[in-house]
């Protein structure tokens, strides 16, 4: 039997530190992969906090590669792609931090997010609704939970939710602002305009992101004030006809169409003699896209009084619409010959008559408009682009030549100009221009930026046929070349931020995107706004200042109109710091979108995120 031989303390000690020596060289690697996640992770941050959103996705990627457990590189790996526009490599990546950890609420919510910028609403729901089990007092997934509902038109679910957002903590801004806009969908209006107040009251910087809502809330407000005074009329006496008539125009206003158009129907019941009510009524019903109705409306308006200029001109627009041009034209003709000063029944006239390939009958209506009223930009465009048709149309080879750009001595700002575009929009009744700029090029490609409203009608929808014309000096009798564009993003109706980012291809080899800075700009900078003002002076030049860096826009020192909206505005190293979208008027209280005044620009740095979000770099 052998004896056991005791361990020396000295052998002991041998062994430990050998085993430990073991331990660490197994255990090493996964230090040091553990310390290089987390060296990528804040590599990326930094680069994203630089705008250079590639980089971090690759640093992030590297992080989740050393330590694929890294719940907090899967997660920044997600954000970093969803602003890129990259939706499903985003939901892989929240899916993945969700495996790693289930009870994240941050990883739901953002997947979320995710699904709902990819149009999945429902799905996106029943996500935050899982964050709101795994944390019920979280208000930020209420909040969330909210806006899908919204988008959803679950108006009442909504505002629950956002009142439960609330509840949890009351002094988050933003989310009386959301229920705001949901009590106004519902016509709550007292309601809405309390709780839009309590935002401004929490964060004062939100009366300038959020002005269109208070804006269009104080109008209703007003319209509010006079339908209950309408309203107290028609109480009085039920058989006034003139108080349906007003109450249905205080209904219109508030584009409340239905109602309205009951409201004139009441009246006509009441007084069926009533013309004004008749040719209201024909209007909103226009307005309704009830033509035939409408039609009616307006031939018993001109029945009742035959020497209403405005009815016969009411009575073309109808038919045009309804694609009845000669009867259209014969109606126009007939407000012209009752007045001849009109220059609205000339224009529309011209419009139709150019639809029916009349140019050169079209090019007298147009030019009769312009003497008669030169402020009014409309019949200038129709006119131009008149000429335009007729010139191709006598030498359709016109377009095949070659275009001619000017000197750099002649034009200094040739190559800038080049990479500014003029939008051309033809609707149902007119043309329309706008501005905008190349943001990114690939190949043959070309994405440019312009504002919402450029692109749109009052009623948020896209106009079908957009295209472009880059910057060249035609010869005498000659027309610029133009170029499809197409939509391929566009932020939403209620977004304060007002862009839309256009595709066009083929576009010329020596087209650049314009550089960008989003440095905050001070007041008193000098800056270039570069666009197409109604004078008809395409690609003009003006210079200003900014007057004014406040809550989220650029007030500058220049006078904008229709043109200019959608064009950059440059500094002094021709560099992009901000967007025009609107003119404040000329009395520097009203900011409106489609009108002349004082420019109203956004800055770069939410343009770039939005832009980013869209995939654009």
């Amino acid at each position: 039997m052998m004896r056991s031989r005791k361990l020396s303390k000295k052998s002991f000690l041998k062994l430990l530190t050998l085993g430990l020596s073991l331990y660490a060289l197994i255990l090493l690697p996964f230090i040091v992969m553990g310390i290089s996640a987390r060296l990528c992770v804040d590599r990326g941050r930094s680069l994203e906090k630089q705008g250079k959103l590639n980089d971090a996705i690759a640093s992030y990627r590297q992080a989740t590669k050393f330590n694929s457990s890294y719940l907090y590189a899967h997660v920044l790996l997600g954000d970093a792609l969803r602003k890129k526009g990259k939706f499903d490599e985003a939901i892989a990546a929240y899916n993945k931090a969700i495996l790693l950890d289930r009870n994240y609420v941050y990883a739901h919510q953002s997947l979320g997010n995710a699904l709902k910028q990819q149009g999945k609403i429902d799905a996106a729901i029943a996500v935050y609704q899982n964050a709101i089990e795994l944390n019920p007092k979280d208000a930020v997934s209420y909040s969330i939970l909210g806006r899908a509902l919204y988008e959803r038109g679950k108006l009442d679910s909504a505002i629950a939710a956002y009142k439960k957002a609330i509840e949890i903590d009351p002094k988050i801004a933003t989310n009386y602002i959301n229920i705001s806009l949901a009590l106004n969908k519902q016509e709550k209006l007292d309601s809405a305009l309390a709780a839009y107040k309590k935002a401004i009251e929490l964060d004062p910087k939100l009366a300038n992101k959020h002005k269109k809502l208070g804006e269009a809330l104080a109008y209703d407000k007003k319209q509010d004030a006079a339908l209950t005074t309408y309203r107290q009329a028609i109480k009085r006496n039920p058989k006034d006809a003139s108080a349906y008539n007003n109450f249905a125009q205080a209904l219109y206003e508030q584009e409340k169409l239905d109602k309205a158009i009951a409201a004139y129907r009441q009246a006509i019941k009441l007084n069926p003699k009533y013309v004004s009510a008749y040719n209201n009524l024909g209007d909103a019903l226009t307005e309704k896209g009830k033509l035939d109705s409408a039609i009616a409306a307006y031939r018993q308006t001109i029945k009742l009084n035959p020497s209403s200029a405005s009815a016969y001109n009411n009575l073309g627009n109808a038919l045009r619409n309804d694609g009845k041009l000669k009867s259209a034209i014969a109606a126009y003709r007939q407000s012209i010959k009752i007045n001849d000063k009109n220059a609205s029944a000339h224009n529309n006239l011209g419009f139709v008559l150019q639809q029916q390939g009349k140019f050169k009958e079209a090019i007298k209506e147009f030019s009769l408009a312009i003497q008669l009223d030169q402020i009014w930009k409309t019949p200038k465009i129709n006119l131009s682009e008149t000429q335009r048709l007729l010139a191709i149309r006598d030498n359709p080879n016109i377009l095949a030549r070659a275009e001619r750009l000017p000197s750099k001595n002649k034009e200094p700002l040739v190559s800038l100009k080049r990479s500014i575009v003029r939008i051309i929009l033809k609707t149902h009744s007119n043309y329309r221009t706008g501005a905008g700029w190349v943001v990114k090029r690939e190949g043959n490609t070309a994405w440019l930026v312009t504002n919402r409203h450029v692109v749109t009608d009052k009623n948020e929808r896209q106009y079908q046929k957009i295209e472009v014309e880059f910057y060249s000096e035609p010869r005498p009798n000659q027309f610029r070349k133009r170029r499809a564009a197409e939509i391929t993003k566009i932020s939403k109706a209620d977004d304060q931020l007002d862009l839309a980012l256009l595709k066009v291809t083929e576009i010329p080899k020596d087209i650049k995107p314009l550089p960008i800075s989003s440095i905050a700009i001070s007041p008193g900078t000098p800056v270039t706004i570069i666009g197409h003002p109604i004078t008809g002076n395409d690609w003009a030049a003006i210079k200003g200042r900014v007057r004014n860096n406040i809550d989220g826009e650029l007030q500058l020192s220049t006078i904008v109109t229709g043109g200019h909206f959608g064009s950059p505005v440059l500094d002094q190293n021709n560099r992009v710091v901000g967007i025009v979208w609107a003119g404040k008027l000329l009395d520097r209280t009203t900011t409106a979108p489609d009108k002349p005044g004082y420019g109203i620009a956004f800055p770069m740095k939410p343009v770039i995120e939005q832009l980013q979000s869209w995939g654009i770099d």
